[in-house]
């Protein structure tokens, strides 16, 4: 079962855009809907230097409302034929924004359209993890 409530214990970053790993994805069917709900997990890039090993959790509900974020999400993450779960391990680009609940102050994530550029240093990253050399 998802935990809703991962989001609010995320650690609060400067407000911009990142760009992030999936290392933990988890769907559940909920009924009625088309698309699953999904709880990501994403390891921010070191290059960003907000910190070692910084981890923020997003879901993505599977509403009406919440298509656009599905969207991105996929176009970011996934290929054409791929499912869900290929998108782990991947990079992209997204934004993170202060967000507050309930006198909670964290990071929240948003998912963007990946621009030529963003997708060109996406690859590069990637290209740097696979040779084992991952510069900040």
């Amino acid at each position: 079962m998802i935990d809703l409530s991962c989001i609010y214990r995320n650690p609060t970053i400067p407000a911009g855009y990142y760009f992030a790993k999936i290392v933990q994805l988890d769907a559940e069917q909920i009924a009625g809907y088309e698309r699953p709900r999904i709880q990501v997990c994403l390891l921010i890039h070191p290059r960003h230097e907000v910190g070692d090993d910084v981890y923020l959790h997003a879901i993505i509900h599977p509403t009406e409302q919440s298509v656009f974020r599905w969207v991105n999400f996929r176009d970011t993450f996934l290929g054409e034929d791929e499912v869900l779960l290929d998108a782990v391990g991947r990079w992209g680009r997204v934004a993170v924004e202060d967000a507050e609940y309930q006198g909670t102050q964290y990071s929240s994530i948003k998912w963007i359209y990946q621009t030529p550029l963003a997708r060109l240093q996406v690859r590069r990253i990637a290209r740097e993890e696979r040779e084992g050399k991952m510069l900040a």
